[in-house]
């Protein structure tokens, strides 16, 4: 039986290179083959006296085999790489329904223009994506792949869990589980503890998301005490989830059972700096709450967290059975 394929979605623009790099080293892990796609415009069905519309679907098959062109000459030497464009509504809507059809097991793709080395940015692909796709979604930072020469006997080092603690982290966990074994990478949980009493701005953290973090220096409303309560009852919280999920590990899944780890920080960034990171590891998080929110992926915990890793993300789909 031939194993199902990975999508690598590549645009135009440089980020094309990170998702390739990414993309790559997924599928030889996996031990599979990829699908390398463009996703073009829909064209009209029927044609106009002026051939206006003939012209512009010619158009858009030249770019899209300059694109496809420049994606072979990108990526790296990998078993069964296919090269194909698609017209769809959307490139989220391309990509969703090639996984679809294609039954694959991951799509992968690059950061949006703009982004910072070594991070992912937000852009209106990834983010309808992320609410669309029947899959995990891979996201490469910008610069992925540069100066990085994986391993050849374990592409993918490790594959970390970010969990909350909460009643989803279970199913959370063992949706990456089954990721972790189908590439053949020991597996860690990780919960970010974030204190944001000395930072500014609106971003989400275990207080934030309690509603009682503040929005600008200095404690929130209801005073460091409070504060420092909540923070330790969330840790608390996390560590009896991660004892939970390990007593619980099936010992035929494919992968031993993970090691547990709680990063405190300031922040989302601070706290993702304690752990360490392996060249090459994935940092796999569970889906956006369901919902319109969804719709702002960026906009939320998941997102800040993504947009704040220094490594490639994966986000679980929905429905990750």
């Amino acid at each position: 039986m031939t194993p199902p394929p990975l999508i690598i979605g590549v645009s135009a623009g440089d980020g094309a290179r990170a998702a390739l790099a990414l993309g790559t080293l997924a599928a030889r892990a996996a031990g599979g083959t990829a699908i390398v796609t463009h996703i073009v415009p829909e064209t009209w069905d029927h044609p106009s006296p002026a051939r206006v519309d003939a012209e512009y679907a010619a158009f858009l098959r030249e770019k899209a085999q300059i694109a496809l062109d420049r994606a072979r000459t990108m990526a790296p030497a990998a078993p069964g790489l296919r090269f194909a464009a698609r017209a769809a509504a959307s490139p989220q809507a391309g990509l969703a329904a090639l996984a679809r059809a294609e039954h694959a097991w991951a799509i992968v793709i690059g950061p949006a223009a703009g982004a910072p080395d070594g991070h992912v940015a937000e852009g209106p692909v990834a983010s309808a994506l992320i609410d669309s796709a029947p899959c995990p979604v891979f996201l490469a930072p910008a610069g992925y792949g540069a100066g990085y020469t994986a391993p050849t006997t374990a592409p993918i080092p490790r594959v970390t869990c970010c969990i909350s603690g909460s009643a989803r982290s279970a199913a959370t966990a063992r949706a990456a589980a089954r990721l972790a074994a189908r590439l053949g990478a020991p597996m860690r949980l990780l919960t970010l503890v974030a204190d944001n009493r000395q930072t500014t701005g609106p971003i989400g953290s275990s207080l934030g998301s309690s509603g009682l973090g503040g929005s600008g220096p200095g404690p929130s409303l209801v005073g460091y005490d409070a504060e420092n309560m909540v923070t330790r009852q969330f840790r608390a919280q996390a560590e009896a989830a991660h004892a939970a999920i390990r007593a619980a590990w099936p010992a035929d899944c494919g992968v031993a059972a993970p090691d547990s780890l709680i990063a405190e920080g300031t922040d989302w960034a601070a706290s993702l700096a304690r752990p360490d990171w392996l060249a090459g590891e994935l940092l796999v998080v569970g889906p956006c709450r369901s919902g319109p929110v969804t719709r702002f992926f960026f906009g939320s915990d998941v997102g800040t967290i993504v947009r704040a890793a220094p490594l490639p993300c994966v986000v679980l789909p929905h429905d990750p059975a």
